[in-house]
């Protein structure tokens, strides 16, 4: 396994991200969840700017990825499946993603 070690700073917007453990056979979605201009907002909450996305439509469906590390790229096979038929909401927790 290698690792890819990028700065903020080197990420061009819209670029896909790559996640912890990431294989070269891992699934890899067209959209580039966790970097995503167009589908990109942030919420303020006390001294936390949070960042999501949100895709489709339909009935709501929040995803919360989870553990130490992690971030929405690494659910991005499950986000393609979903908002064909909901609306997708993903969250980067307080320290993950943007």
């Amino acid at each position: 396994m290698s690792a890819i070690t990028a700065h903020a700073a080197e990420i061009r917007p819209n670029q896909p991200l790559q996640w912890f453990g990431q294989q070269s056979n891992s699934y890899q979605s067209a959209t580039p969840y966790g970097n995503n201009t167009k589908a990109g907002h942030y919420v303020q909450s006390g001294d936390a700017k949070i960042y999501y996305e949100v895709y489709g439509s339909g009935e709501p469906v929040v995803l919360l990825h989870g553990g130490i590390v992690g971030s929405m790229a690494e659910m991005g096979e499950f986000a393609d499946k979903l908002k064909n038929n909901h609306l997708v909401i993903l969250v980067n927790t307080r320290g993950h993603g943007k």
